[in-house]
């Protein structure tokens, strides 16, 4: 959702901060080290992305490298971020990785 930053006034897609309940972007939620927990993952005091199962916080990094996030897809087999495909065809309702999502977007 696309709305006005309280804080730098662009317009972004914004987050409401947790502790001053205000719409804040990306860009200005990083900045602000008010926002910041320590992850459960790493350790460092870092801006949060998301919690895991037992509510604790995960930062963007320790995000991106969970191994849970990363499957076999469904065309080429190699292990990597992606998507559950929703189009029809062959692998509709299947993991496919980026690649193999771009290579079945473009018309043949």
């Amino acid at each position: 959702m696309k709305d006005i930053c309280e804080i730098c006034w662009r317009p972004a897609i914004f987050h409401k901060d947790r502790v001053s309940k205000r719409l804040i972007c990306s860009d200005c939620r990083d900045k602000d080290s008010s926002t910041y927990e320590v992850c459960s993952g790493c350790g460092q005091n870092r801006p949060v992305q998301t919690h895991n199962e037992c509510q604790e916080p995960i930062c963007p990094n320790c995000n991106r490298m969970d191994p849970l996030k990363y499957q076999a897809c469904a065309r080429c087999g190699e292990k990597k971020r992606g998507a559950v495909s929703k189009k029809e065809g062959k692998y509709q309702g299947q993991f496919l990785c980026p690649n193999c999502r771009e290579v079945l977007a473009k018309p043949t």
